[in-house]
């Protein structure tokens, strides 16, 4: 699909670039996307995917770092397990368009991808989750926050893309409250 032609806009852009990223790395993974594909996708000439993130490696990291961490910081780390547990059941098993774990779990194969998703969770995840339970007075800070993002991944990974029975929406009632105890014990101790 030839590039269309249309006004100078850095922003809109921008966005149109990590939209195509973020739905091809999520159908295809790190090594399955190709840059011309990805600028087809976004409409726009390839040279603007360097101009604009440097590499296909700038873009992946750029796309893993939209993830929304929001939800895994909304509440003190006292009530994590049970806020997190429940935005965890309410995710749809099918996400439309952009699927970070898909996304990752596609891209595991490449050694560059691994690395770019390894530095974004670190940064993204482990770290302010580290530095959560340091501010409020927790120990071991950095294997507490490593082991509750294995964890979530983990499960949301069991559940949406393996779809492993006892973790569906028929099962929240019960689901629920086990995965709420099991993460709030990983912070508690």
């Amino acid at each position: 699909m030839p590039a269309v032609k249309r006004k100078r806009n850095a922003d809109a852009t921008r966005e149109d670039i990590l939209t195509a990223a973020q739905k091809l790395f999520t159908a295809k993974g790190f090594d399955g996307a190709g840059m011309r594909e990805i600028a087809a996708e976004a409409g726009i000439n390839v040279a603007l995917i360097n101009r604009y993130y440097g590499s296909k490696h700038g873009l992946y990291k750029a796309v893993v770092a939209t993830v929304n961490a929001d939800e895994f910081f909304g509440n003190d780390m006292s009530t994590f397990g049970a806020h997190m547990a429940t935005v965890l059941m309410g995710h749809p098993l099918k996400k439309e368009g952009f699927d970070p774990t898909l996304a990752m779990l596609r891209s595991a194969s490449s050694e560059e991808s691994v690395s770019v998703i390894t530095e974004a969770l670190s940064d993204l995840f482990v770290k302010v989750l580290a530095d959560k339970l340091r501010e409020e007075g927790y120990a071991n800070c950095g294997e507490k926050a490593a082991l509750l993002l294995s964890t979530i991944l983990g499960f949301d990974m069991t559940r949406r893309i393996f779809r492993i029975d006892g973790l569906g929406l028929d099962h929240s009632d019960t689901a629920t409250p086990l995965l709420a105890t099991s993460l709030q014990a990983i912070i508690d101790g």
